[in-house]
């Protein structure tokens, strides 16, 4: 079990910033907020520039009642892309 729990991390460090943020969305789906930020952390680090990534990782923080850090979060995903109004949207609501 071990071997394969190993294996399973190492694959996961292969990941490309896609990969991450699709697991964050299936994380997000399954309401395991933690794991979907985690997982969009991971997507950010590699690609910085990701908007929707940020806007996400907000909708995630926002599901766990933690305004201050989604208002953060939207307000970083409006600095890279300003054109996506559900991120102000989301931005007001929390």
């Amino acid at each position: 079990m071990l071997v394969s729990s190993f294996a399973f991390a190492e694959e996961k460090s292969n990941f490309t910033s896609q990969e991450w943020f699709d697991q964050g969305v299936n994380a997000y789906q399954q309401q395991k907020y933690d794991e979907a930020i985690n997982c969009y952390t991971q997507a950010i680090k590699i690609n910085p520039k990701d908007a929707i990534a940020y806007k996400n990782r907000g909708n995630a923080y926002y599901a766990k009642k933690e305004y201050d850090k989604a208002v953060s979060e939207y307000t970083r995903a409006i600095k890279i892309n300003p054109n996506y109004a559900d991120t102000y949207i989301n931005r007001g609501l929390a």
